[in-house]
């Protein structure tokens, strides 16, 4: 890492002012590489905790694991200088090579607990710069590693308050896109589109650098998506991609296939589904496990909606065993609630049963209505796949209530002929009808075979023949008289006159 020399220059120290001076600009403007060699070339003599914490910052992105190891060094030495601002700085490094890294979660447990110590011994921030760094790596510590702690609604309050006044558009962007996914986790979809109608304007190639835009467009992406809108969802993926080729950075690339996959589950033939996760497993050995896990996820879901029941469940358990062996609580969740759909269509319900208490009591830790949502929706699936009609009512009553107060029509998991039922039940039962009548317009839910004998359901057209004649539009009535511009209607009683034919 270091110049093999003991000789101190008049060169080495403009080298080192122009680190300790430039090392922020260079870093915004994605001269990783320059930076670290120019750190390289420094003597030992000369290498501070600032330089330590630089030299991270710059592997950060490369080598996430070795950065993380620099930002410890980095912290050690600023703890014996006493320096707060080097100590805060450092400890948020160290956070954010969990991110990067992607990986195994667990080892933030301890970090978290010595910020929380730090923090009580020394009340206060060094600058409001320092305050922000730390609310927003607190934030994220605890929302990937300990999302059931009591305190992340509070850092979760204060990262949403000061969102608005971070003056650093790509910092606030960058930010951005971690607190989206979490209001999306939490199931706070009109918080979640008010932030992305509040920053899209600003979030242009002029105004961000390529690796935080196009972190954005996954964020763009993954909106629009959990609000039913696909096509504005596969655009904001193909944006992504497209500046990803472009700039020659594919850090989310695995993200936006991922993302492209669930979009193609909803447009797409059967026959086509394999070349989206062709596309994830291509680059599924660039990235970290959890990604790795994510995959398995995509995959069980297709071999589900495919049938294929048997690989579906080998799919769901390595994604389950990876995300509960790297410490992510909310895909552990996830995973669970995926193996009880699994299981259920494989009429496997006592093992079902158990997976459906292991989430239950994860969404309570959580405190997510988005996992509680899916559960009860999960355990409407179970109890009427038994038989069990009024458990079955019970329980989606609660998920339709909960959508409809929250507004969700997507989850991530979403099947057509599954929910068609459930769609079924909900109009013969009364349950949510408004709500549940605009979910099946808005997601064009049709069954095989047309439910006649619902009244209830939200036909666009309707003909009452029996002891009136009469044309219903959308719900309205269509105005029937003798004049020519009816005589389409007077065709239509013709061919009910004569059956049909």
């Amino acid at each position: 890492m270091t110049k093999d020399s003991n000789v101190i220059t008049g060169v080495d120290k403009e080298k080192l002012n122009l680190i300790l001076n430039q090392a922020p600009l260079m870093l915004e403007q994605g001269q990783f590489t320059q930076l670290q060699n120019l750190i390289n070339s420094l003597p030992d003599e000369l290498h501070s905790p600032w330089v330590f914490y630089w030299s991270a910052s710059a592997t950060l992105p490369i080598d996430p694991h070795s950065a993380r190891q620099h930002y410890e060094a980095a912290l050690k030495d600023f703890e014996k200088a006493k320096d707060l601002t080097g100590i805060y700085m450092s400890w948020a490094g160290i956070v954010d090579s969990f991110i990067f890294s992607w990986d195994d979660f667990k080892p933030l447990d301890d970090w978290i607990q010595w910020m929380q110590v730090f923090m009580q011994e020394n009340p206060g921030f060094p600058s409001p710069e320092v305050e922000a760094r730390i609310v927003f790596a607190m934030f994220c510590s605890l929302m990937y590693r300990q999302p059931q702690h009591p305190d992340l609604p509070v850092w979760s309050h204060r990262l949403g308050g000061m969102l608005e006044h971070i003056p650093d558009k790509n910092r606030r962007i960058a930010i951005a896109t971690h607190y989206a996914l979490y209001l999306g986790w939490m199931g706070e979809f009109e918080e979640l589109t008010a932030v992305v109608e509040r920053l899209k304007p600003s979030a242009t190639i002029e105004n961000v650098q390529a690796v935080h835009l196009i972190a954005w467009y996954q964020t763009e992406a993954m909106h629009y998506w959990l609000s039913a809108d696909f096509e504005q969802s596969k655009k904001s993926v193909m944006a992504g991609l497209a500046l990803a080729d472009s700039s020659g950075i594919h850090l989310w690339d695995f993200i936006l296939r991922v993302q492209d996959a669930y979009l193609a589950f909803e447009s797409s033939t059967s026959e086509q589904w394999q070349s989206y996760l062709q596309n994830i497993l291509s680059i599924m050995d660039k990235n970290g496990r959890l990604h790795q896990a994510h995959y398995y996820y995509v995959a069980a879901l297709e071999a589900l909606l495919q049938n294929r029941l048997d690989r579906a469940e080998v799919h769901i358990s390595k994604s389950l065993k990876a995300a509960t062996e790297l410490g992510t609580p909310y895909p552990e969740a996830l995973n669970c609630i995926a193996s009880a759909r699994i299981l259920i269509a494989l009429a496997r319900f006592e093992e079902a049963m158990v997976f459906l208490q292991r989430s239950e009591l994860l969404a309570q830790q959580i405190n997510s209505h988005f996992l509680s949502f899916n559960l009860e929706l999960t355990r409407a699936e179970f109890f009427f796949a038994q038989q069990q009609q009024q458990e079955g009512v019970q329980a989606l009553s609660k998920a339709l209530a909960s959508a409809h107060l929250k507004k969700y029509f997507n989850i991530d998991w979403w099947r057509a002929d599954v929910m068609c039922e459930l769609c079924i039940q909900a109009l013969e039962n009364n349950i949510e009808v408004a709500f549940v009548q605009q979910l099946i317009k808005k997601r064009k839910i049709f069954p095989q075979r047309p439910p006649f004998n619902i009244d209830n359901w939200p036909w666009k057209v309707r003909i009452y023949t029996l002891g009136r004649f009469s044309v219903l539009l959308l719900g309205k009535s269509l105005s029937i008289n003798g004049n020519a511009k009816n005589k389409p209607i007077e065709l239509l009683k013709a061919l009910v006159a004569m059956g049909g034919a």
